[in-house]
């Protein structure tokens, strides 16, 4: 039996959204350091301290729940080297992140 994709679509409603790119997801874009292009999708670098990383498994917690079809990868390398928070997916997904932080 062949998977069903996951639409490229926001579970949000326009208000929920709202409320949600005017807090945490500008609090999110405001912390990005580098941003570097994937295939995919995008890296964004952050400062290394704890309350950025605080600040982004929140993030992701939340988005995981309204945007399943986005794959997360976060690395929080040795010796206080910058948090690395990925964000792809399939064909569309890169568009959809690219909107997010607009």
């Amino acid at each position: 039996m062949p998977k069903k994709e996951i639409p490229i679509a926001c579970s949000l409603n326009d208000a929920d959204f709202r409320q949600r790119r005017e807090g945490i997801l500008t609090e999110i874009k405001e912390g990005i350091r580098a941003t570097d292009e994937l295939k995919n999708g995008f890296r964004f670098t952050f400062p290394a301290d704890d309350d950025w990383i605080r600040k982004i498994t929140e993030m992701i917690v939340l988005e995981r729940a309204c945007c399943p079809f986005l794959n997360f990868k976060l690395h929080l390398g040795a010796g206080g080297k910058p948090i690395i928070l990925e964000l792809s997916g399939r064909a569309g997904a890169k568009e959809f992140v690219t909107s997010l932080f607009s």
